[in-house]
């Protein structure tokens, strides 16, 4: 998965640090971040060409300093730093570009991949909480940690972190599971996934396994069991991966404004290999083809 990068070393502390020439600079437009990918990527299973070598920028070729780039440190690798450019006037330096942060997913070395996408993932926190929710006054960064904070009225404001599920919907005989398509809104992923879906106030992780089963493709499961789980940056989550067993019927009800489609399919149907390896939910589709069975 994206965020196991070998003997690397990802630092999500704040510390305060002075910005040098050699430092990695992540510069963020909306879903893209400025980077440089070259040589050759890789199809997933959907067709889309991902990854490739990747290169981000360092202070010095902006040719701008710390204060007019407005740097923000977000984390280290390995003790190499990373700052966020801040400055709405920063464009990308000359041999970089634009690129979609779903490319990254299978960049290489996969510990730059993971910063950038970790980087960007703060990044929109940053972003979408210049005004204080509370009264509406402009926030401040707090200098020695990473909070922001409102001083009109003492407002703090953390990182955002989303919790959500992907679930491994077995039928009796563990030789099938669910597997789900988006709807026509979402047609550019169109290759298989599975139930998931974000927990709601006041839930825990198995209801909202529950749930969203119920909700996406009408069944009942119990047996409810935790696998693993990651980071996922690109939506600002922690994903937790579960495995369930159906109780009862094992028709759908599919709800076709969440999915194009559910169909279960054996082990010897689900298209490998899986080339995209950043994602949970490529993991728990990889154990289910080649003959994990979380009951035995």
């Amino acid at each position: 998965m994206i965020q196991e990068i070998g003997e690397h070393r990802l630092d999500n502390r704040f510390y305060t640090v002075t910005p040098r020439a050699g430092d990695y600079v992540l510069l963020c437009r909306g879903l893209t971040v400025c980077a440089r990918l070259c040589g050759e990527k890789v199809e997933d299973n959907s067709g889309f060409a991902l990854g490739g070598e990747l290169g981000l920028p360092r202070l010095a070729d902006f040719g701008m300093s710390p204060d007019e780039l407005q740097l923000v440190y977000l984390l280290a690798v390995d003790g190499k730093p990373l700052f966020l450019a801040r400055a709405e006037m920063a464009e990308p330096p000359a041999g970089f570009g634009w690129t979609s942060i779903r490319e990254l997913r299978m960049a290489e070395p996969r510990w730059l991949a993971f910063a950038a996408v970790t980087g960007h993932h703060l990044a929109g926190w940053y972003r979408s909480n210049r005004y204080c929710g509370v009264c509406g006054h402009p926030t401040e960064l707090v200098p020695t940690s990473r909070e922001i904070c409102c001083p009109a009225c003492n407002n703090v404001i953390y990182p955002r972190i989303n919790p959500a599920v992907i679930v491994g919907v077995l039928d009796p005989s563990h030789e099938r599971m669910v597997f789900t398509k988006y709807a026509a809104a979402h047609e550019r992923y169109a290759n298989y996934a599975l139930v998931a879906g974000f927990t709601e106030i006041g839930e825990t992780f198995e209801q909202t396994v529950q749930r969203e089963v119920a909700e996406e493709v009408g069944l009942t499961v119990g047996r409810v069991r935790y696998w693993a789980d990651q980071p996922w940056p690109f939506s600002g989550s922690i994903l937790a991966g579960f495995w369930c067993e159906v109780e009862g019927s094992c028709e759908f009800t599919v709800d076709h404004g969440e999915l194009k489609c559910a169909v279960w399919l054996t082990r010897d149907e689900v298209p490998m290999p899986r080339r995209d390896t950043s994602s949970l939910t490529n993991a728990m589709i990889t154990a289910f083809a080649t003959g994990y069975d979380p009951y035995r």
